[in-house]
């Protein structure tokens, strides 16, 4: 760590410091000291209060709160990202001062967040080079991670046989999907994004965002502009969230993670009307959790076959797990009543 990063770093724990504090704890001259306190007045990253002998210094809160931070991995050809930790990476951003004065509760979501996402770029990407950069303003703090590798919906894609990359974002957005099982358990991106104001990933003309602000999920296709993944994670400095709480929210009383959130909308397609075949690609997989939570929200009416495949086929199969239909239209909420009457003699199709 240089001596300027050195001096920041003691501001940002003990709030100000006079020039002979800073002395008697950088071992280097006073000429030195002095020298490096004028570099640093001169790019606004402190403020010096004062002018006689009792002269102190303090960050510049207006700087702190708009500086961004980053840094780039690049690996040699025969080498993979394998030697990454997150750890340290994230050890090597709390160094700097774009972390100052933040509220607890959003370092422990930044500081999980940022792992999760930049172990699966290193364990997932099987790019050799890593970028990240941190950004801070008045308001929010966000981080953005990107890789060159095969994409992370290509991946999904690829490992369960799926169809196309809207299919992988489906599969994703129910949590417990990973590519490689024996070593994640694919609940990181389900709980990052849970854990977000804003969060995002996008990869070649596909991005998926979860706008929780707006309590929206949706997808935008985009024009191909690089090959990868880029990950963008935003939250407010101000923000109340508790990361236990999230955890809470989707797991029982042994902290397991047994509950998803499905948008409906994301299965539609292009026409509100779902089939049987579109209920049974949403049921996919979701056999794992012990509750289920459906979100029709934007969903006008829904197919009698799409009904009865998730309330009358898969309730009956699974009648141990909780379905829950929230955000319900009327049309919906009725044809949901219709296919779970009992009805003898017909056939519902």
């Amino acid at each position: 760590m240089g001596t300027k990063e050195s001096i920041l770093k003691m501001l940002t724990k003990k709030g100000h410091l006079s020039s002979e504090e800073i002395e008697r704890t950088i071992s280097i001259s006073r000429q030195a000291i002095h020298l490096h306190l004028k570099e640093l007045l001169k790019e606004e990253r402190i403020i010096k209060v004062g002018r006689t002998k009792g002269a102190y210094y303090v960050l510049n809160e207006k700087r702190a709160l708009t500086k961004a931070f980053g840094k780039e991995f690049k690996k040699e050809e025969t080498l993979t990202n394998i030697d990454l930790h997150e750890d340290m990476v994230f050890h090597d951003i709390e160094e700097t001062s774009i972390f100052h004065a933040i509220k607890p509760n959003v370092k422990t979501i930044l500081t999980y967040a940022f792992t999760e996402m930049f172990n699966n770029a290193i364990e997932h990407s099987s790019s050799k080079t890593i970028h990240y950069q941190i950004l801070r303003n008045g308001r929010t703090i966000e981080f953005t991670i990107k890789d060159h590798g095969s994409g992370v919906f290509k991946n999904i894609r690829s490992k369960f046989g799926l169809a196309s990359d809207l299919e992988a974002i489906q599969e994703l957005i129910k949590g417990k999907s990973t590519t490689a099982p024996e070593k994640h358990t694919g609940e990181g991106i389900f709980f990052t994004a849970k854990a977000a104001d804003k969060f995002s990933l996008s990869s070649f003309d596909k991005s998926l965002t979860f706008d929780n602000g707006a309590d929206d999920v949706f997808v935008k296709e985009e024009k191909p502009s690089f090959q990868g993944t880029t990950v963008k994670f935003t939250i407010g400095l101000e923000s109340a969230k508790i990361l236990e709480n999230i955890f809470k929210e989707y797991s029982n009383e042994s902290f397991v993670f047994d509950k998803s959130r499905v948008n409906i909308k994301l299965f539609a397609g292009e026409t509100e009307y779902m089939s049987r075949s579109q209920a049974k690609r949403l049921l996919n997989n979701l056999n794992k959790f012990a509750k289920i939570i459906l979100d029709f929200k934007d969903i006008k009416t829904i197919g009698q076959g799409f009904a009865d495949q998730i309330f009358r086929v898969f309730q009956s199969e699974y009648p141990e797990i909780e379905i829950e239909s929230i955000n319900c239209s009327d049309m919906v909420m009725m044809m949901i009543r219709h296919v779970k009457v009992p009805r003898q003699g017909s056939d519902l199709t």
